[in-house]
């Protein structure tokens, strides 16, 4: 199997299977306070989101 990198580290499959778990557990979307979307025309751009 490929190895997976994230960032220049090499995730393990325990790390996938941990992330799986929590995803198909759900998330409560208004505690993960990511941009929408939807903005006004004249809004900047935002930033990207570091989450590492």
């Amino acid at each position: 199997m490929a190895k997976r990198i994230i960032q220049g580290k090499e995730i393990s499959d325990e790390q996938v299977e941990a992330w799986v778990d929590e995803a198909e557990a759900g998330y409560d979307v208004t505690q993960l306070g990511l941009w929408t979307g939807v903005s006004e025309p004249d809004d900047p751009v935002p930033e990207p989101v570091e989450s590492w």
